[in-house]
């Protein structure tokens, strides 16, 4: 099999599993306990904390577990205390559609809810951004790697535009942690998402960096974990999952970006060669260096998604949260692009354990399924 889907899961690092085999089998203690094994538990999380703060650039008591990227985008979105003066939430028309959930779920609270229209890399439109921010806004949400063309926002740009109006920030940076660089103590931003099995983790965990926690209510009430904003017995051995993958994900980014980026740059510019007019979407912005979505004029790109499995090689047509929808990307469509063209793009998405040998065999298996599919 070639795994070429990684933007929608990433397979954990052997290190990850190998350090949470004992918190399974051996150290199973509640973290809230007062007895040895308890507070064994609670080093571990909090020895967690800190790997992922430092992956964030925030400090540990800015950082919240959560069950994955998902639900720390509905915590900030959806947990943040709202004025009564203030009740315009602005999100980009290409954002996950986690994000694009969470917001419309604050709908029948009375808030307006506007999606800020974007360019045809999926980048905000600048112009229409600043438009729609005024003194009612609440809150913004920033997606900093866009997860089906791979485009980067650039929030040390925007972010400011947002908070002079008193906007709080959130960013969704599932797609970019340990990917790129990230600095929530230099940006001006309030929340940042992220998941650990988007950077060779575990599913199940992710967590909220929260620079100001009275500004959010928790969604889940209970036993007063996490600050009390994300109350449940913590989920220690996937939370130590994350800090060694977030720690790896660190000392490994820049050699490991440089190295995928290399390999998705010939895979991209080999697929294109392949059909006549077919082209990288968000070619004309900066992009994460591993991703490329390519658009096959004239093909079924569903069709050809199960030639390509059928042949052993993983990819997807967007988002993994749509990828069951038989109707072309919103994202894409957001972009200006046709739904036809929009119909026929694949995402192939790499990650450290990819290889040249396995680019070469991937060129391989797309041109004969698109020879297949032009036969029928």
């Amino acid at each position: 099999m070639i795994y070429l889907d990684n933007n929608a899961t990433m397979p954990p690092l052997p290190e990850v599993v190998e350090a949470m085999q004992p918190w399974w089998r051996e150290h199973y203690g509640n973290p809230s306990s007062t007895h040895r094994e308890g507070q064994r538990a609670r080093f571990a999380v909090e020895t967690a904390r800190r790997q992922v703060a430092t992956l964030l650039g925030a400090a540990p008591g800015q950082v919240v577990f959560t069950s994955g990227g998902t639900e720390s985008i509905n915590l900030a979105l959806r947990g943040l205390v709202l004025s009564p003066a203030r009740r315009r939430i602005v999100i980009g028309a290409a954002d996950h559609a986690a994000v694009i959930g969470a917001a419309e779920a604050r709908a029948p609270e009375g808030c307006e809810i506007v999606r800020a229209p974007v360019d045809a890399d999926a980048r905000l439109d600048r112009a229409a951004f600043a438009a729609a921010l005024d003194e009612r806004t609440a809150l913004v949400s920033l997606t900093h790697v866009n997860t089906e063309t791979g485009t980067i926002e650039e929030i040390a740009e925007l972010a400011p535009v947002a908070r002079e109006l008193g906007a709080r920030v959130h960013v969704d940076a599932v797609q970019s942690a340990g990917k790129l660089a990230l600095s929530c103590a230099a940006w001006p931003i309030d929340f940042l998402s992220v998941s650990a099995h988007k950077l060779h983790g575990p599913k199940g965990v992710g967590a909220l960096y929260v620079a100001d926690r009275s500004a959010l209510r928790a969604l889940v009430a209970g036993g007063g974990q996490e600050g009390d904003l994300r109350c449940g017995t913590e989920n220690v051995a996937g939370i130590v999952g994350f800090g060694v993958a977030a720690e790896h994900a660190l000392r490994e980014m820049s050699e490991c970006h440089a190295r995928v980026t290399a390999l998705t740059g010939e895979l991209e510019a080999r697929l294109v060669a392949l059909v006549p007019g077919a082209r990288a979407v968000g070619g004309g912005a900066p992009r994460v260096g591993n991703t490329t979505t390519i658009v096959f004029p004239g093909i079924d790109g569903e069709a050809l998604l199960l030639l390509l499995s059928e042949a052993g090689l993983c990819a997807s047509a967007g988002s993994a949260c749509g990828s069951g929808s038989l109707d072309p990307s919103p994202a894409l469509l957001a972009t200006g692009m046709s739904a036809r063209d929009a119909r026929g793009a694949v995402r192939f998405s790499l990650s450290r354990f990819t290889t040249a040998e396995e680019v070469e065999d991937a060129v391989r298996i797309v041109r004969e399924a698109l020879t297949r599919q032009r036969r029928k």
